[in-house]
């Protein structure tokens, strides 16, 4: 999981510099062309690894989401529905 949530940071990154190639593109249109390509790369690259790391965080609820409510003491039947997962975000939830 720590893998995919690092994959964030390179499309970050990369975001940042396409910005940057902003502010020298208003004296140099090439540079306008950089940021552009640059920050639609860095935009793909970002939706690959949000996929993937929601893809991963779904997989480890759906495994240990009934481990959980059993441990915070909410009665969770066979599957993890909608009120129990309120329930567990309404116990975890900071300044609640």
């Amino acid at each position: 999981m720590q893998a995919a949530r690092s994959a964030l940071t390179p499309s970050t990154r990369r975001a940042a510099w396409g910005l940057l190639c902003v502010l020298p593109a208003l004296w140099w249109w090439p540079a306008g062309l950089i940021a552009l390509v640059t920050w639609t790369g860095a935009w793909r690259q970002g939706r690959v690894a949000v996929h993937e790391f929601a893809e991963l965080v779904e997989s480890a609820v759906g495994l240990h989401g009934r481990d959980l409510a059993a441990a915070l003491g909410i009665p969770c039947e066979e599957q993890l529905t909608p009120t129990t997962g309120l329930a567990i975000t309404r116990t975890l939830r900071k300044g609640t």
